[in-house]
């Protein structure tokens, strides 16, 4: 409850200082790229995330070490390669998905900035899961905390110095300390994992199974947000999309009881 509380006046500054700066459009562009990415991360790991918790913590209170270890091994294994599939695939492919997918205000930078930061953001949630599988209850807070820290910290100078670009450069910037700070994390948690995927295999096949029924509920979530963003941009403008996720974001900063109850 302490961290959500953290996080929330973290979020809060974020947030009121970006309004200050690139104003609803900014806000507006934002959010059609995260919900259209978020979405695009459906497909590259985040449908692994509750099914990693469920079977490291089930293998670890079992004392199955090597289970464990697989299951973590194949969670970012296979995350990374889809996510590195996914992020080819939107660079050479940008020009269609820019005029499909997104919208014409949206310029080529900030789009390649989000696509940059796609395999940080992809695994976020899997590490996220990996801790909490493993009830490294400080280490999660450690992880949020210091993550949430530095992607203000970035953002809040790259818009200083670069405006509305720099705001996405800042978010390319904090993806890259996702990856980093877990890694730290890790040498002193000594979590044991390989980038070895084993496809054939009993415990990859629970995983499989979980994850997919997983994909399909988060796919529906997701895809909704995404459709919700492009209607509105369709019909009024880019600053409509800004209130929205202005509106959205406060919704979520009230909620610190649920989520903090969600993941006791």
């Amino acid at each position: 409850g302490s961290t959500e509380i953290v996080l929330m006046f973290l979020a809060l500054f974020k947030n009121k200082y970006l309004a200050m700066t690139i104003g609803p459009e900014g806000f507006g562009i934002y959010g059609i790229l995260l919900s259209f990415f978020n979405l695009m991360a459906v497909f590259s790991g985040a449908w692994l995330a509750t099914g990693a918790t469920k079977y490291i913590s089930e293998y670890n209170s079992q004392n199955k070490n090597n289970d464990v270890s697989k299951v973590i091994s194949f969670s970012i294994g296979l995350t990374t390669v889809i996510s590195i599939f996914i992020m080819i695939i939107l660079i050479c492919f940008n020009e269609i998905v820019l005029k499909l997918f997104l919208s014409k205000e949206i310029t080529y930078t900030p789009y390649i900035l989000f696509t940059g930061a796609f395999i940080g953001n992809s695994l976020r949630p899997v590490f996220m899961s990996i801790f909490q599988g493993l009830k490294q209850i400080k280490m999660v807070v450690i992880y949020r905390i210091v993550v949430s820290v530095l992607e203000m910290l970035a953002i809040v100078v790259f818009v200083y110095l670069m405006g509305l670009t720099g705001y996405f450069f800042g978010i390319f910037i904090s993806s890259l300390t996702i990856i980093v700070v877990f890694m730290y994390l890790n040498r002193k948690r000594k979590i044991e994992f390989s980038l070895q995927i084993v496809l054939i295999d009993e415990i990859t096949k629970k995983l499989l199974l979980f994850g997919g029924i997983n994909l399909f509920l988060t796919f529906i979530n997701l895809g909704g947000l995404y459709i919700q963003r492009k209607i509105i941009l369709s019909n009024l403008d880019l600053i409509a999309v800004g209130y929205l996720q202005a509106a959205i974001s406060i919704r979520n900063y009230s909620d610190i009881v649920g989520r903090a109850s969600g993941f006791y």
